[in-house]
């Protein structure tokens, strides 16, 4: 039986990419819900971009909640 070579890549531009995308990076979508489930932290992802809004009463506790959540996202 002879091989044939396949390519494992998506093309630049195919409707597929954001679909799979968003489905390998569903998880980073969910860590601000699981480190603070009583909190109103937001996550937004957008074909290849995920973004995570919080709102807290100083410019100092914004920050520790996002670092908290960046810390989770390395993991």
């Amino acid at each position: 039986m002879q091989s044939i070579p396949t390519s494992a890549e998506i093309p630049q531009g195919s409707s597929l990419s954001p679909i799979l995308y968003m489905y390998y990076n569903a998880d980073l979508l969910e860590i601000p819900q699981q480190i603070n489930q009583n909190m109103e932290d937001l996550s937004l992802g957008f074909i290849d971009d995920i973004t995570y809004g919080v709102a807290e009463l100083t410019d100092e506790g914004n920050v520790d909640r996002l670092q908290t959540i960046f810390a989770s996202v390395k993991q």
